[in-house]
């Protein structure tokens, strides 16, 4: 094992190996392999094959590529797109997790999202990010009950 271990070294140095963009094209591949098996046609079934099989043509091409500067560069614009993307959707399962406790309003000057707690009633909520103060309506409380 220590051999083949070794040789896999010496056949991966200078080479660009494994990254995000890499990691995002096999989640592809296997997002594509289990829309697959739900779906009914023909036509749409070989198209969604073919676009993960060149996810993962794409991905082991660019593990293999020894041409570092460029895989690189093509990193950082995936990630440039990725890391924002990321954050809207934890900014949003946050949301849903707190939806009993907290609302959240924009505040009309700086259009920043401020988290309030939810207390039923009316309101005047200061930005902290510009001062200005803007009066807000919470109409339910923090707990839902049954009827």
């Amino acid at each position: 094992m220590n051999r083949f271990m070794e040789k896999l070294n010496s056949f991966m140095y200078g080479r660009y190996g494994r990254d995000q963009l890499g990691t995002a094209l096999i989640v592809l591949w296997i997002l594509c392999a289990a829309v697959n098996i739900f779906v009914g046609s023909a036509t749409a079934s070989l198209i969604i094959w073919l676009i993960g099989d060149a996810a993962v043509i794409l991905c082991i091409f660019r593990m293999l590529s020894r041409n570092i500067t460029r895989r690189r560069i093509e990193n950082e614009k995936f990630l440039k797109i990725q890391r924002p993307a990321a954050k809207k959707l934890k900014n949003a399962f946050t949301r849903i997790k707190e939806f009993r406790t907290h609302c959240y309003f924009k505040c009309p000057a700086c259009k920043s999202t401020l988290r309030v707690p939810r207390i039923s009633g009316s309101h005047t909520i200061a930005c902290p990010k510009c001062g200005n103060k803007f009066p807000v309506k919470i109409h339910l409380k923090g707990k839902f009950e049954n009827k």
